[in-house]
This record gives structure tokens, sequence and C-alpha cells, in this order.
């Protein structure tokens, strides 16, 4: 296996000690990867992660035991759009993302409970658990950006609720 893996390019690095549960722990936004820890990933895995192969990596402390991974609290919609829940970060790591984040989706308490933010884009698609009336006008008119020039290019997006329980069927 390793042989294949090195033959794709891949990079194979020896087995972390510090725990990193998996793809949900961590979420790629402009250049970097936003990364919980503190519920069920350690901050030691991400220092490992971006020694060993060299990755750009923002460890944000997840403060909530309900969002044990940072895709229950981040959503990257676009090169400049996340949907965040505010409430899951601390007060640093919440103004680190805001800082980031040029058009930040705010989630309210009760869409985050929702688990609105564990949700994924395609294209201008949300795909998304619940979407409320709020969250999905703020979804859908998301201010046009301004392009080279004169022209501007959209920048709405199209709802879809897809539950658990369909995707499962």
């Amino acid at each position: 296996m390793l042989r294949w893996l090195n033959g794709k390019e891949w990079i194979v690095v020896d087995p972390l000690v510090a725990v990193q549960e998996g793809s949900g722990g961590a979420s790629p936004f402009a250049s970097t990867f936003i990364a919980g820890y503190g519920q069920r990933s350690c901050l030691k895995a991400y220092h490992d992660l971006t020694e060993q192969a060299g990755w750009a990596i923002r460890p944000l402390r997840l403060v909530d035991p309900r969002y044990y991974h940072v895709d229950l609290t981040f959503c990257r919609l676009d090169e400049r759009t996340a949907l965040i829940v505010p409430d899951a970060f601390t007060p640093q790591g919440y103004r680190m993302l805001a800082q980031l984040v040029a058009d930040p989706v705010v989630a309210t308490t009760g869409e985050d409970a929702m688990f609105c933010a564990n949700s994924i884009a395609v294209g201008r698609t949300v795909i998304i658990p619940v979407c409320t009336l709020r969250l999905g006008w703020l979804l859908k008119r998301r201010a046009p950006v301004q392009m080279t020039g004169t022209s501007t290019r959209a920048r709405s997006y199209s709802i879809e609720e897809v539950t658990t329980w369909q995707v499962t069927r």
C-alpha cells in the first residue's frame, strides 16, 4: 500500500500520537485548514500535522461539547464566504474567523441547534439539513462581488434541504 501511495505522489507520514478524529475535525478555507480541538481532537495533532505535512492549519478550540467537530460549526461556501456558529468557539477563535472570512454568514443559537452549519456547498447550491427562513434569506441574497472594471459576479445561493433520513434511505 505504501508503495502505491508513494507512486501516486501522496505524502505518507508516521501515525500521529495525538488524536485527530477525522475529516470532520478540519475544513479547508483560504489556503489553510480550519481545525477544531478540545472535544474529540487534540491541539497537538494539528501541530504534528503541520510539522509532518507542512500544511497551514488554524486550530480553534471548540468550547461546547455539542460541537465536537468543526464541520458542525463552520461550512465553507466559497472563497470569501462561510457559515459560522460563533458560540462553538472561544471569543479569540471567533475573532480570528471573522478576520479570515470576508463575508461570514452567522448562525443564530436556534440555527446552530438544528446543525445548519453541518452543510456542504456544491457550486452555488448549499445542501443543508434544515434551513430557517432567516438563513435562507441571507444565503439567497448575498451581495454581488465587484470584479475587474464594471463587471459583477452573482453570489446568491440556492438551498437544498436534505435530512439525514433522506441520505440513509
